[in-house]
């Protein structure tokens, strides 16, 4: 049985700037979300399943962060680039359960029932983590069903963006771009 591949913890000392970068990145962003969506997204009491396409990771912690006061966890893949995201995770304040439908899949899909029924939102990209675009995976479903929590699903709109030439097409805003979020249950 392959290991989580996790970083040395001198590593994370070296993501600070990038941390304190994003941090400072996403204060410029000017996220907006409907009345009606924002009083869906505040409304519920108990855990939340956060799902949103793969291109949106970069703001999804952010959006979370303004409109949603309850620790959140996400799912991050075991492999060494996941090492990475997850130590920038934990310095952003945010949960890691490790694991993707091709590795740990069982493990973490268990870990995350458990995280649920904690009190805690999850955040996922039924998506990822190869694909195919906007495609969702049934995971993200199963989840909700077993554990009775409220699926959130996140469309996310960027009015300037890059966009990585990858299989997700990740979107990167620009600093100062708007970025509307419009919700709906899953």
């Amino acid at each position: 049985m392959r290991k989580i591949n996790l970083i040395a913890p001198w590593r994370t000392f070296l993501l600070l700037p990038f941390v304190l970068l994003l941090r400072l990145w996403n204060k410029t962003l000017r996220i907006h979300i409907s009345d009606k969506d924002r009083e869906f997204f505040l409304h519920f009491d108990k855990p939340v399943i956060f799902a949103f396409w793969h291109d949106g990771l970069f703001v999804a912690h952010e959006i979370h962060r303004r409109f949603r006061k309850r620790k959140i966890y996400g799912l991050i893949s075991a492999s060494k680039d996941g090492a990475w995201l997850a130590a920038v995770y934990n310095l952003l304040g945010i949960g890691a359960v490790r694991g993707s439908s091709s590795w740990r899949g069982k493990e973490a899909f268990r870990e995350l029932i458990s995280t649920v029924q904690q009190g805690n939102d999850i955040a996922i990209t039924p998506d990822g983590p190869r694909g195919p675009r906007h495609v969702m995976k049934r995971g993200v479903l199963e989840i909700a069903k077993q554990t009775q929590a409220v699926g959130v699903f996140a469309t996310i709109e960027f009015s300037s963006c890059w966009q990585l030439n990858s299989w997700d097409a990740f979107s990167i805003p620009k600093p100062f771009s708007k970025i509307t979020v419009s919700l709906r249950p899953l």
